[in-house]
C-alpha cells in the first residue's frame, strides 16, 4: 500500500469515526428530549391529578363521615357512566300499596343515553375544604339560560347566598342549568360562570320538557365533583332562604342520627292527582295506572343525603325518565324505601305576605314578573329582610 493510499484510508477512518460522533451526540439529545417529554407529562397529569382529588378529601371526622354514606375513595371526574353508577343500586321491594309503575321496581330501562350529558362548566374547586374541621352543606339551585333567571341568581349572590358559615357548617351554592342554542346567552352564561365560578351546566337541553334531565344532571355532579358535601338543599332560584332555620334543622338531624340514612326531606305532597294536560302534565314512556303519584317533596326545596344521591344516580340510569322532575323523585324514593322525612313548615308560597315560621319562602308566580337584574335585587333584599327579622 502506498503512502497516498494510507493516507486517504486514514482521512475515511477519521471521517467514519467523526461521523459515528455526531450521530452518538445526536442520539443522545434525541432520547433525552424524548425523556424528558415524557417525564414532563407524568408530572402535569400527577399536578392535575392532585388538583382533583383535593376536594374529595375527608372533611371532619371519619367516623361521622361514614355514619352518613360519605364515599372517602374519589370518583373520577367526567368519566363515570351508568355501569359505575348502577354499582350503588339498592335493594328493591314493592309495597303491597305502592303507587308507582311496575318499571321502577324491574329496573329494565337501560338509560345509557345520560352518558351523552357533558358537563360545559362544573364549578370547578367549589367543594374544596378550607379547613380540617369543616362540614359542608351544599345548596344547589336549578335554574335556567333566560336573563330573568340571570337576574335571580344575582339577587342570591347578594342576599341569602352570601351566607357561607353558620355553627360547624360551611355552605356552598350552585346553580344547574342546561344548554341554549341562544349564542347571546350562551356568551352571557360563560361571563357568569368565569366571574363567580358558581355555575354547573350540562349539554342537557334547557328546556322543561328536559327539566328531568337537567336535575339528572346536577344529581351526577355532585356525586362526581362534590361528594364531601354531608347534606345538599336542592331547589329553584325562584325562592328565598331563611338559612340559620335551615342549618338549625340540619345541625339537629345531624346530631340525633347516628346511623347511615337516606335522607329525602321537604314539604310533603301526599299522593296528588296526575294531570294529562296543562303545563304540569305527565311525561313519562311507561303508563301510571295508580292514577296518582306517590309521595313527593315539591322540587322547590328538597334536602338529599350523599347516601341518597348515590342510589338516585343509580336508579336514573334503570327507571323511565318521566316529568315532572319532583315527581319523578318521589317515585323512585319509593321504589327505593327511603324514609319519608317530612316537615309541614318547611316553606310557603310568597304571595305579599311573609311567614316567618317557615325555612323558605316560595315565590312561584310572583318571581315570573320580569325584573332586571337591579329590580330583582332589591326585590329579594326586601323579602329577604323581612324574613329574616
Amino acid at each position: 500500500m502506498s503512502a497516498t493510499e494510507s493516507k486517504d484510508g486514514g482521512d475515511a477512518i477519521l471521517e467514519r469515526m467523526n461521523n459515528n460522533q455526531v450521530m452518538g451526540i445526536y442520539g443522545t439529545r434525541k432520547w433525552r428530549f424524548l425523556f424528558l417529554t415524557f417525564a414532563l407529562i407524568i408530572m402535569i397529569y400527577a399536578f392535575d391529578v392532585l388538583l382533583d382529588l383535593r376536594q374529595f378529601a375527608p372533611v371532619g371526622n371519619h367516623r361521622n363521615w361514614t355514619k352518613f354514606g360519605y364515599d372517602r375513595q374519589a370518583s373520577v371526574h367526567g368519566r363515570m357512566k351508568c355501569k359505575q353508577f348502577t354499582a350503588e343500586l339498592p335493594n328493591i321491594t314493592r309495597e303491597r300499596h305502592a303507587l308507582a309503575p311496575d318499571a321502577f321496581y324491574n329496573l329494565v330501562f337501560n338509560n345509557t343515553y345520560l352518558d351523552e350529558i357533558e358537563f360545559i362548566h362544573k364549578a370547578h374547586g367549589i367543594c374544596d375544604r378550607e379547613n380540617v374541621g369543616e362540614f359542608l352543606f351544599m345548596v344547589k339551585l336549578i335554574s335556567d339560560a333566560t336573563e330573568t333567571a340571570a337576574s335571580f341568581r344575582h339577587a342570591i349572590r347578594k342576599t341569602w347566598g352570601s351566607v357561607r358559615k353558620r355553627s360547624r357548617w360551611s355552605i356552598r351554592v350552585v346553580f344547574a342549568i342546561g344548554q341554549t342554542e341562544n349564542t347571546t346567552r350562551t356568551n352571557a352564561i360563560d361571563k357568569e360562570s368565569r366571574r363567580y365560578g358558581d355555575i354547573v351546566q350540562g349539554t342537557s337541553a334547557d328546556s322543561y320538557l328536559k327539566l328531568a334531565d337537567k336535575t339528572i344532571m346536577s344529581f351526577r355532579w355532585q356525586q362526581e365533583y362534590c361528594s364531601n358535601a354531608m347534606y345538599v338543599f336542592h331547589g329553584t332560584h325562584d325562592i328565598v332562604v331563611n338559612m340559620d332555620k335551615l342549618i338549625a334543622w340540619v345541625d339537629d338531624f345531624y346530631l340525633h342520627n347516628t346511623s347511615s340514612e337516606r335522607v329525602y326531606f321537604g314539604y310533603p305532597m301526599f299522593n296528588p292527582r296526575i294531570l294529562h294536560e296543562g303545563i304540569y302534565k305527565l311525561y313519562s314512556p311507561v303508563q301510571w295506572p295508580a292514577g296518582k303519584y306517590p309521595f313527593y317533596h315539591p322540587g322547590h326545596g328538597i334536602i338529599y343525603s350523599m347516601s341518597f344521591i348515590r342510589q338516585m344516580n343509580a336508579m336514573f340510569c334503570r327507571t323511565p325518565i318521566t316529568n315532572p322532575d319532583d315527581c319523578y323523585l318521589g317515585a323512585i324514593a319509593e321504589a327505593m324505601g327511603a324514609k319519608e322525612y317530612y316537615f309541614r313548615n318547611f316553606h310557603a308560597d310568597y304571595n305579599g305576605k311573609i311567614n316567618k315560621n317557615v325555612v323558605y319562602l316560595h315565590l312561584g308566580h310572583t318571581g315570573k314578573m320580569k325584573r332586571n337584574e337591579t329590580e330583582m335585587y332589591e326585590w329579594m333584599a326586601e323579602i329577604y329582610n323581612g324574613f329574616i327579622k
